[in-house]
């Protein structure tokens, strides 16, 4: 597999641009972060009930509650993805990364600036759903994600996400007998 960095473009070093750039699904690996302890235990450290997302959890929790993120825009960390990794697959990516999401604005913990825009996040988090599924060839649960989006978030629905629905819609016709 060939060699990509993955640098993030216009990330600022606030606790708020952090939790910005977290909810609306940036990711970051794990062994690419530096945190005090005082920082993960007051987060509550990581989630074990959760069968994976549980770094995605925890840095949310570390940004919302109040700690500052800094970043390095630059290649740090080699990060290899075994073929049947739990991070490949999208049924259980997708609906670990919703549920913690709808966790946490339902837990009220967030600044007010970010409860306020909760049906803008979902509606991205089933968006980004949406596009894992057609990745993996999962045309009915990638159309399902961007209805949930679209009904979530009405106001946000552009083209693209017709283009992602009618493409969700024929690999499902395709697999059909």
């Amino acid at each position: 597999m060939p060699r990509r960095d993955v640098v993030l473009d216009g990330w600022e070093d606030t606790q708020e641009d952090a939790l910005e750039q977290l909810l609306a699904g940036r990711r970051l690996n794990t062994s690419t972060v530096l945190a005090t302890k005082e920082s993960l235990t007051s987060a509550g450290l990581f989630d074990e009930s959760l069968r994976c997302t549980q770094d995605y959890d925890l840095w949310l929790r570390v940004a919302g509650g109040g700690h500052r993120f800094a970043y390095l825009p630059e290649a740090l960390t080699e990060y290899g993805s075994m073929r049947d990794a739990v991070s490949g697959d999208a049924d259980l990516v997708n609906t670990s990364t919703e549920y913690v999401l709808e966790r946490l604005f339902a837990s009220g913990a967030l600044p007010e600036r970010f409860q306020r825009q909760r049906s803008y996040y979902l509606a991205r988090s089933y968006l980004n759903s949406a596009c894992f599924y057609l990745e993996q060839g999962k045309g009915e649960p990638a159309a399902d994600a961007i209805t949930r989006a679209a009904r979530t978030r009405p106001a946000s629905i552009r083209p693209g996400w017709l283009k992602i629905w009618g493409r969700a819609r024929r690999i499902t016709a395709a697999s059909q007998p």
